[in-house]
Formats: structure tokens, C-alpha cells, sequence
């Protein structure tokens, strides 16, 4: 079975909810070449898009969708780690948290994990991560970017904090920020005061790219 074969099915099978056969399907391709595992990160981007989808129309409960992210948090080590030695070249450094009062991760998980294979050094802070705790993180870490997730409506007030510490503490010219989660619009980007938004992992990932190519 070819690597690409092989996401494919795995895209399926994280649809069909059926873990056993992930975790088959990961392992195999994590035992061929750097860029399959690529190709498994795809995979698991598709597979979500469609539970995601099924949620939506009503054939997914909340039961279903949380259970294909624990699925999907259980597989992100192997493949960060295969990554990692496959990568030739760090292309930039992303600090990643869930902001203050949200202990979501199923968005940041998969994007700290689109963002390895896009060839980022990723630091994950977390849930529940307080303004603060980025500001020293960003202080010990000198990332070039900052990414802030949230999956809550309350999550926007911690956004702006974070941001505004970051501002106060004469960090803005080192770092962009980039925000992202269920509640964010170009509205709540403005007020937020963030460098850029997105509820699209892929569109981050390219927004992310520039940003590097740019420094």
C-alpha cells in the first residue's frame, strides 16, 4: 500500500470514528518516508473537516466529535516526532496557547501539528495559558510568531489582554500575532488588536509562511 493510499484510508477511518484502524494507518505511515507522514497530517486535516461536517448536519453528536479529537491528540506525538527528523529546515519558531479560561485544544493540537510539518519550531504553552505566561514564553523562546486559540465566546476579552501585554511589554516589534477559534471575525480582530486572523488551519499555516519569509 502506497503512502498515499494509505491517507486516504486514513481520512476515512478518522471519519468513521474507527480508532483501531487510525492508529493502524498512522503507524504505517510513520514507518515509510518524512513525507508520507506529511501526507498523514493531510489526512487527519480531511478526516476532521468531515466529522466536522457530519456534526453539523446531525449525524455527529458532541460524544462523536470529541472522541475523533482525543483519537487525533493520541496519534499528534508520533507524527510530530517523525516530522521533526524528516525536516531539513526550521523555517521559523510559533509559540501556541489556548488563551486564559479555555481549556479547548482540538484546534490548537492539529495546528501545532500543521504547523511542524509546514516546518515550524512550535512551542505549546497549553490551555488555560494567562497573558503573563505568554509574555515570559515569548521573553525565553524569542519565537517569530505568537498564536492565541480560543474556543469560547469568553475567550475575547483574555485575546485583547494577551495582546495588550505583549504591547506593554515592548514585545509587539519582536513577534505577530495571529488569533483563531470558533468566536473570531474580522470584528473581533480589530478589537483584539492582533496582526492577523484565521478559523482555517491551512489559511494559517500560509499566513504564517509569508510572515517568516518576510524576517
Amino acid at each position: 500500500m502506497t503512502g498515499e493510499t494509505a491517507a486516504s484510508q486514513l481520512a476515512e477511518a478518522l471519519a468513521e470514528l474507527d480508532e483501531p484502524k487510525v492508529l493502524q494507518l498512522v503507524d504505517q505511515i510513520l514507518s515509510e518516508s518524512p513525507e508520507s507522514a506529511s501526507q498523514a497530517i493531510a489526512a487527519i486535516q480531511s478526516g476532521m473537516d468531515q466529522v466536522g461536517e457530519r456534526f453539523q448536519s446531525g449525524e455527529y453528536f458532541l460524544a462523536e466529535m470529541i472522541f475523533a479529537a482525543e483519537v487525533v491528540k493520541g496519534v499528534m506525538p508520533g507524527l510530530r516526532e517523525a516530522l521533526k527528523a524528516g525536516s531539513q529546515k526550521t523555517i521559523g519558531k510559533i509559540l501556541l496557547g489556548t488563551v486564559k479560561g479555555d481549556i479547548h485544544d482540538i484546534g490548537k493540537n492539529l495546528v501545532a501539528v500543521i504547523m511542524t510539518a509546514a516546518g515550524f519550531d512550535v512551542v505549546d504553552l497549553g490551555i488555560d495559558v494567562r497573558p503573563n505566561s505568554f509574555v515570559e514564553a515569548i521573553k525565553e523562546h524569542q519565537p517569530n510568531i505568537v498564536g492565541l486559540s480560543g474556543l469560547l465566546t469568553l475567550s475575547i476579552d483574555p485575546m485583547k489582554e494577551t495582546v495588550d501585554a505583549i504591547k506593554a511589554a515592548g514585545l509587539q516589534d519582536q513577534v505577530k500575532v495571529i488569533i483563531g477559534g470558533n468566536p473570531i471575525t474580522p470584528q473581533i480582530h480589530e478589537m483584539v488588536g492582533a496582526d492577523a486572523w484565521t478559523n482555517n488551519a491551512a489559511e494559517g499555516v500560509a499566513i504564517c509562511k509569508k510572515w517568516v519569509e518576510v524576517q
